[in-house]
């Protein structure tokens, strides 16, 4: 397990960053920007589980969800437990439509799960990432069979 998150590490430390940084940047002027390093990071994470790990693209793809579901906790969820965003009741909404009652309740459960529906598509951006070293991988082997004296260049 620690040799998992060890490897991970690279990518997770892009996601939080990139995390952080679009949710500083209130302007959305990076918006693309921080968008494409999420999903080279998870396409990453995926070819290193691969690639260093030696698992399959399957296995691989858990990697996307181990790193969409510590963002989620780290980058989105900790800072609205921690400072509470200030919610006007809406005047068409009433007490007993909440979650037990709360408004702020009702928004943190709706941001979790608004989240975790993309567990799937950061699984195959992971799978992705794995399918890539899997292709590198035969084709390499291919040219050691065909020629015995080739060296990998590291």
């Amino acid at each position: 397990m620690k040799r998992y998150f060890l490897t991970l590490k690279g990518p997770l430390i892009i996601l939080l960053i990139t995390g952080a940084l679009s949710e500083l940047d209130k302007s959305n002027a990076f918006s693309v920007l921080f968008i494409l390093a999420q999903l080279f990071a998870i396409a990453s994470g995926g070819w290193l589980l691969s690639k260093d790990l030696k698992q399959s693209i399957g296995t691989a793809s858990y990697g996307g969800a181990v790193l969409l579901c510590i963002y989620i906790i780290i980058v989105v969820l900790l800072p609205l437990i921690l400072f509470p965003p200030t919610m006007s009741m809406p005047a068409n909404i009433q007490t007993k439509d909440l979650l037990f009652g709360s408004l702020y309740l009702t928004f943190l459960f709706g941001v979790s799960v608004s989240h975790l529906l993309f567990l799937p598509v950061s699984m195959a951006i992971a799978a992705f990432g794995a399918y890539l070293n899997a292709s590198e991988n035969k084709r390499i082997n291919e040219k050691k069979l065909s020629n015995p004296s080739f060296k990998r260049d590291a």
